[in-house]
């Protein structure tokens, strides 16, 4: 098998002391870690084989991929569907993305029940969203089924969700203050079946701002 080059530099990064660039016939090929330095062997004036060459290049990719992963969680927390959907529109095969992500759940950075229990608890101090649509709103950032359901329980069982719903339905109702009752009662139970309150939860606000016999 033929070789690629010589390895004629190992530099620490600057920005981060774990990384090194690899620099091949005086160009820089790739950042890998510390650990990879050692466990592949690499030094100054070292041939690169093709097979070398494949294998820094996967792990430099490793690198690259948790490191952008890494800078969209600095912005705000993720879920893991979302850092893999991100992953995948910069260019990162399968294998890497999954990789990339399993080593960082495994390092406390990707958690996706903390992230759902974290953006449950943010919809839910803003008093305008019922289970049903903190479990919608969970979904569409890809966390699975069972982990939204529980963190939407988990963030509201304390709450009146009677008394937020009245609330809500108490500031609608100056903006159908001119519609017929039975209008005002159809819109009203579908505004609140929107923000996420179950039926039984929705008919009992209406029954009590809406009298039956008018």
């Amino acid at each position: 098998m033929g070789t690629t080059g010589l390895i004629t530099g190992l530099r620490r990064q600057s920005g981060n002391r774990r990384l090194v660039g690899v620099y091949v016939d005086g160009e820089k090929l790739a950042r890998v870690t510390v650990e990879d330095v050692a466990s592949l062997g690499l030094r100054r004036g070292m041939e690169v084989s093709e097979a070398l060459l494949s294998e820094v290049m996967r792990r430099s990719a490793l690198v690259e991929a948790k490191s952008r992963a890494l800078r969209l969680l600095a912005r705000r927390s993720r879920s893991r569907a979302e850092l893999k959907r991100y992953l995948k529109t910069k260019g990162f095969d399968q294998t890497t993305i999954e990789t990339a992500l399993g080593q960082l759940e495994r390092l406390g950075y990707v958690d996706d029940a903390a992230h759902a229990r974290a953006y449950a608890e943010q919809l839910a101090a803003r008093g305008r969203s019922g289970p049903r649509a903190i479990y919608a709103k969970l979904r569409q950032r890809g966390v699975a089924a069972e982990i939204a359901a529980a963190a939407a329980e988990e963030v509201l069982s304390g709450a009146d969700q009677e008394a937020m719903a009245r609330r809500l339905a108490e500031k609608r109702l100056s903006a159908l203050a001119n519609v017929d009752m039975p209008t005002k009662r159809r819109r009203l139970y579908a505004f609140l079946a929107r923000r996420g309150f179950d039926p039984d939860t929705i008919s009992g606000v209406l029954a009590d701002l809406l009298p039956a016999d008018d």
